[in-house]
């Protein structure tokens, strides 16, 4: 059984400037995207299975999915991403309104484009050095300059320049060049996160780190060699973050076969051929992700056959510019003997929770998973391995709302593509509270996670509901002293000294009252999606209130997701 497709509307708009114009005409732009052969259509329909349809938008006047504008001035020349996403936002909304009808874009009238009715992607004429590469999956009002169209603001856009650095550069290298920086920016749209990572080096400079290398196209895997272009297929760890596709889950020592990660479509959400240990029984933290490359399909140039075993961490930060010991979505490769680090035959997988994990603790009453895999063999058609599990708990995991998502697929956060995270400051303490609602098969809460941003007294309190913006009905409470070093914050575990009842279909408020130890002000992290998901997450049930300081009344925050907190449960 295949999975249903998911229209997704796409517009590509030519920006010419007065002091830059384009190498190559519109039907070579348009052949990149939606042409023939290796095209960014063709590698985003593979990878996700036949999920996403790619469609041209309809364009008056014009040939469908394209347009070229003519800016009336020169270059801005911003090579800074945020500067120049604003620029975009703030100069070329009105050229796109000529062209096509935003108000019959909006399906759901909400005034917002996402990404099931509409995708942009400009191509500035000029080089890299002046426009770069960039997407912005989330919506950028925060600066005052959202991409606006006849007043219908656009979810998220991105941008690339036409040409590279290398001016001496072929034109079939130039067009490979921009066909990979299309693909990349367009997995941000569907919300794939950088693998690349940038470290500081002694001298103080960014420095980027390629954890992957060769193996991920949102990492350094774009080249062109030997007449073609090389795009590798998207790792296991992309498709996952998008919530478009899950892994199987590895719970039992035994025996896997694993197919070819080019070579198998995913029914019912599930990744046939990815699997995943989670070595933290809540399921929020450390894992080891499993997967086939098999040397076929965009893996071809490359021949790369073996299977490749990704550390992952969660809970950590995503972004490509912090530390990559914190980091998660990235993960760190697990060294193998095969071609370009993959496992090859008789290699070993061990499998041991990281415990260095910013705010970690152990659970209690429950060793950490460990254990190892065993590469058995490895071929063109598949892998099979051996997993060795010890002290495999019983079945537990977590209740959040804050993950990023897709649209039509992840129930968590049906709206945007990543995470933009806003940081609530004004006091040294506050009290802010979400009405859960189990829509799981968990019963019970044994503790949660907290994102802190310094040392911190909290006291954490369970109600029935919250009527009137008043909780009502305490159900239990309990106070912690949580330290935290990072400025912007670290997630802590904390586990209850009594379990709190949470049957399926139930619903319970979580109160949390947040005292900086240190004087300084609190940070209460929170996903902000203005009007534009407030009635989806009503739909769920999910509440969120806020208390600024000790007298004041609570107040709702309806279009607010917290993003610091959540339950773990058995």
């Amino acid at each position: 059984m295949k999975l249903p497709k998911v229209p997704h509307p796409i517009l590509i708009v030519l920006v010419d400037f007065t002091d830059e114009n384009f190498e190559w005409d519109e039907e070579i732009h348009r052949n990149l995207v939606f042409g023939e052969g290796m095209t960014v259509e063709k590698f985003w329909d593979q990878n996700f299975h036949g999920t996403v349809d790619f469609i041209a938008t309809p364009i008056s006047g014009a040939s469908d999915g394209i347009i070229t504008v003519e800016f009336d001035g020169p270059h801005p020349n911003l090579t800074d991403n945020s500067e120049m996403s604003l620029w975009i936002a703030e100069h070329l909304g009105a050229y796109i309104a000529d062209y096509i009808d935003p108000v019959a874009l909006d399906a759901d009238f909400n005034g917002w484009l996402t990404r099931d009715e509409l995708s942009v992607h400009f191509v500035l004429a000029g080089s890299y050095e002046k426009g770069g590469g960039f997407a912005t999956p989330f919506n950028i009002s925060a600066y005052g300059r959202a991409l606006t169209l006849s007043g219908i603001k656009v979810h998220g856009f991105a941008a690339a320049a036409e040409q590279g650095l290398d001016s001496d550069w072929s034109e079939e290298a130039q067009k490979g060049r921009l066909l990979s920086t299309l693909i990349h920016e367009f997995g941000h749209l569907f919300g794939v996160t950088d693998k690349y990572l940038m470290n500081v080096n002694e001298d103080g400079e960014p420095e980027p780190l390629h954890p992957f290398g060769d193996w991920s196209v949102m990492d350094s895997a774009t080249y062109y060699a030997g007449n073609r272009t090389y795009n590798p297929n998207a790792m296991a760890l992309d498709k996952l973050e998008t919530g478009i596709l899950e892994s199987a889950e590895i719970s039992s020592g035994g025996s896997v076969s694993l197919s070819g990660i080019a070579d198998t479509l995913a029914p019912l959400g599930k990744l046939k051929e990815a699997k995943r240990v989670w070595l933290d029984p809540y399921k929020v933290r450390s894992s080891v992700l499993l997967e086939h490359r098999s040397g076929t399909g965009f893996d071809a140039p490359m021949k790369n056959v073996g299977l490749v075993a990704v550390a992952v961490e969660s809970l950590a930060t995503s972004s490509a510019f912090d530390a990559p010991e914190t980091t998660y979505r990235k993960g760190v490769m697990i060294d193998g003997t095969g071609a370009a680090e993959s496992q090859g035959v008789g290699d070993l997988i061990d499998l041991t929770t990281r415990q260095d994990t910013p705010g970690y603790a152990a659970d209690p009453t429950w060793a950490a998973t460990a254990g190892s895999i065993s590469i058995d063999s490895v071929s063109t058609d598949n892998s099979e391995i051996n997993v060795d599990l010890q002290s495999y708990g019983p079945a537990r995991g977590h209740i959040r709302y804050d993950r990023p998502g897709v649209a039509g697929y992840n129930a968590e956060d049906s709206s945007l593509a990543a995470p933009y995270w806003w940081y609530r400051y004004g006091s040294t303490e506050g009290e802010s509270v979400t009405v859960f609602n189990n829509d799981t098969a968990l019963t019970q809460i044994d503790g949660f996670e907290l994102r802190l941003g310094g040392p911190s007294e909290v006291t954490v309190t369970f109600y029935e509901d919250v009527i009137d913006n008043q909780p009502y009905n305490l159900i239990s409470s309990e106070a912690f002293t949580i330290g935290s070093e990072s400025e912007r914050g670290e997630w802590h575990r904390a586990f209850l000294s009594n379990p709190v009842a949470f049957a399926p279909g139930n619903k319970i408020a979580f109160s949390t009252v947040i005292r900086r130890t240190d004087g300084q002000e609190l940070v209460v992290i929170q996903r902000e999606y203005f009007d534009i998901i407030a009635s989806r997450y009503s739909e769920k049930s999910v509440r969120n209130y806020w208390r600024p300081d000790e007298g004041y009344s609570y107040f709702t925050d309806q279009g607010v997701v917290y993003g610091h907190m959540l339950l773990m449960s058995q």
